[in-house]
């Protein structure tokens, strides 16, 4: 929630608030620029913990896979589907919390659930991996534009979920430990980061140039990381103070 002040804060655009975007954003999940867009996930997340736990209440776990399984091709049908019949509807209809990020929320607890009855090699997993990579470049081309969640992000994102699940230890190194350490102050931080980066580039006139722009993301993937680890270090060194 402090994060959510600081980016309000932060944010130099200036906000428009009204009855309608707030409610999309409770309802969808739809967040409004300069509030929670960059929490979108959490958010998600959130809701999607939420209504899983009322049907795990009611006793409807199965009822929830099956869920999963019809909201999947909900998203299809109303995403791709529509577009190439030439219907164009707003996109939080289809990309909120209920249709897009709970089916991807419950494929990971089916699997978690399954995982010992599941006998997919790492080789055939790898290779989901690969060729759905591919196939969403070559379904962005053929559709003519960015779902987000293209019809191959759900056998790859199965493949990923899967190959974690069967090996938990096997990639151990920094970049996992990084991921470990880093990844939510990363999350937090780097539009905040973005932000001022592309000042900066303003600034120098490297708004328009192309290689800059094509270091943008690295440079703020590795600014980030770095400034959570300054974060963690200040963490530490506060506990160990208190501990003495």
């Amino acid at each position: 929630m402090f994060s959510l002040v600081v980016y309000l804060l932060f944010h130099t655009g200036g906000i428009s608030i009204t009855p309608r975007n707030l409610a999309v954003w409770l309802v969808f999940n739809q967040p409004i620029p300069g509030i929670a867009g960059q929490y979108w996930f959490l958010f998600a997340l959130i809701y999607a913990y939420a209504f899983y736990g009322l049907l795990e209440g009611l006793h409807l776990r199965k009822f929830a896979y099956y869920l999963m399984a019809f909201m999947f091709v909900v998203y299809i049908v109303m995403a791709q589907g529509l577009h190439l019949a030439g219907f164009h509807i707003p996109n939080f209809v289809y990309r909120n919390w209920l249709v897009e990020a709970f089916p991807f929320f419950m494929l990971g607890h089916w699997i978690h659930e399954y995982q010992n009855r599941i006998e997919i090699s790492n080789g055939v997993l790898i290779g989901i991996v690969v060729i759905t990579t591919l196939l969403c470049l070559v379904e962005r081309w053929a559709m003519g534009r960015d779902f987000g969640v293209n019809i191959v992000t759900i056998p790859q994102v199965f493949a990923l979920f899967m190959y974690g699940v069967k090996n938990p230890t096997r990639h151990e190194g920094v970049i996992q430990r990084l991921g470990r350490d880093c990844s939510m102050m990363v999350y937090i931080l780097h539009p905040a980061v973005l932000l001022s980066l592309g000042g900066v580039y303003s600034r120098f006139g490297l708004s328009d140039n192309l290689p800059a722009l094509y270091m943008m993301p690295i440079l703020v993937l590795g600014i980030s990381i770095v400034l959570s680890l300054l974060f963690n270090n200040v963490v530490d060194k506060m506990k160990k103070t208190s501990v003495a």
